[in-house]
Formats: structure tokens, sequence, C-alpha cells
């Protein structure tokens, strides 16, 4: 009778099934996190997208003014906005960093909030590490499409909040509590209150209020948003690079919006 070879145990046999099926199983569970991932890029994404293409339907109507606004060139620009006349105009500023980064958004804007959460805060970190000249420029333009005055509200209300010294913090605030609705916008009184939200306390609250409450800003808002047609900004948001648009795609990305500053600044 032949000799049989040697032959795996039972156990053995056990031991690497079980290992196959563990790793089969970690093999699965890659590929569903992989779908995650994906799916939610793209949802991401078609924000932004959408935001984009719809910022460029409402511009490329013809250009009427927002709600009841007329631009007044010689109104008042919060502290250390640019004047009119300006190639900035009505840009809030911050940071000295040699390369100039503008930034259009729209408080109604739902890929504006998207924008504002993925590269808000390390943009802001770039400014205030000398990197970059941060230029916020305020839209109301999707004023226009709701026929309300929600987002020239919500931008009178940033301005006083850059007399306070809080612009950045109330920017943030506003964008995360916008409404689900796009259109649905904003109480005078949650505006005011958000002041609070982002630190902003004691007489300067005072004063941010009576600001709010006369409306200074909002002559300041509609020039802004003249400035946005006036040099056919495509939609919200909008990001240019020492005066060159680039995808917020490069934005969102720290690494990919690091290299575009290095690139730019490298070009000066």
């Amino acid at each position: 009778m032949a000799k049989q070879g040697n032959q795996p145990t039972k156990s053995a046999r056990t031991a690497r099934e079980q290992a196959a099926a563990t790793r089969a199983a970690s093999q699965a569970a890659e590929k569903r996190r992989q779908r995650v991932i994906n799916l939610v890029i793209a949802v991401v994404i078609g924000v932004v997208v959408v935001g984009i293409v719809g910022g460029a339907l409402y511009v490329s109507n013809q250009k009427k003014a927002d709600t009841g606004a007329v631009a007044d060139p010689s109104a008042a620009v919060p502290t250390g906005g640019f004047p009119s006349g300006d190639p900035l105009a009505y840009g809030i500023p911050s940071g000295d960093g040699p390369v100039t980064v503008q930034v259009w958004e729209d408080f109604q804007c739902p890929a504006c909030k998207a924008f504002e959460e993925s590269a808000g805060e390390n943009v802001r970190q770039l400014a205030q590490d000398g990197k970059i000249r941060l230029v916020t420029r305020v839209t109301t333009f999707l004023d226009r499409s709701f026929s309300t005055n929600n987002s020239r509200r919500a931008a009178a209300a940033y301005g006083c909040a850059v007399d306070a010294g809080k612009g950045a913090e109330y920017k943030t605030t506003v964008f995360a509590n916008q409404p689900a609705t796009e259109g649905e916008g904003w109480t005078d009184d949650q505006l005011v209150g958000f002041a609070g939200d982002a630190g902003i306390t004691g007489d300067a609250l005072t004063t941010f209020e009576q600001c709010f409450t006369d409306r200074v800003y909002l002559p300041w808002a509609t020039n802004s948003t003249e400035e946005f047609y006036n040099n056919q900004i495509p939609g919200t948001p909008t990001v240019l690079v020492d005066g060159k648009k680039v995808e917020t795609a490069q934005v969102v990305d720290p690494a990919a919006f690091q290299k575009l500053i290095d690139e730019a600044a490298g070009a000066q």
C-alpha cells in the first residue's frame, strides 16, 4: 500500500479558511468604505457645481440691481475695507502676504457654505501666517432670485461685525446657521443673535446692534454686488489668486492650494 504524503490537519484547514474569510470580509468592508467616500465626494462636488452653474445662469441674465437696492459709491465701507475706485473695491482684507486671494461669496449660497466648512479655516490660517492677503468679497445676487433682501441684510450684519473686529467669526457663524431651504433667509433677531455667537460682547455688541438696526452697510452690500457684476464673476463661490480664477477643488485641498500659493509667490 502506497504511503500517503502529509495531509493538513482539520484544525489547520479551519485556521486557513477563517483567515481567508477574515481577509475577504476586510476587503469587502474596504470596498464599501471607498464607495461611501466616492459618494460623499460626488455629492460635495455636485453641490459646488450646482452652485457655480446656478450662479453663472443668474449672472448671465440681464443685469439688474437687487430688490430695492441702488448703488451708492459714496456709502460707508466697513473698517479696513477697500473704498470705491480701488481695484478691490468694497473687499475686506486680512493678512499681508505677497499673494492676493479674493473669495466671492453670497451668504444664501449652499455651495458657499460647503466651501466655508471645507476650506475657510485653512485659507484664513494662510492669511494669519502672512502667506496671503485674503480679500473677502460679498455679493447678494441671490436676492434677485428669491425677491428678498436676505443676502443684503446678512452682508450688512457682516459689515457691522467687521467693525467689531469679528468679521471672520461672524461669517462662519452665519454660514453654519444657513437655512436648509435656500432663500428662506434669517430674521433680524437671528442676525443680531449671531453676533454674540461670534464673540461680540459688551459695548461692541451694543454698537453692532445699532449698526445693524440702522442698516449702515446695506448700501455697501449693494455696491459690492455691483462690483460682482462689473467684474463678470461667474457665480459663487469664486476664488481668484492674483486676479486669476482658480478651481474651488484646488482650494479645498490644502496641499494643492499651498502649492498654488507657492507658485504664485515664486512667479512674482
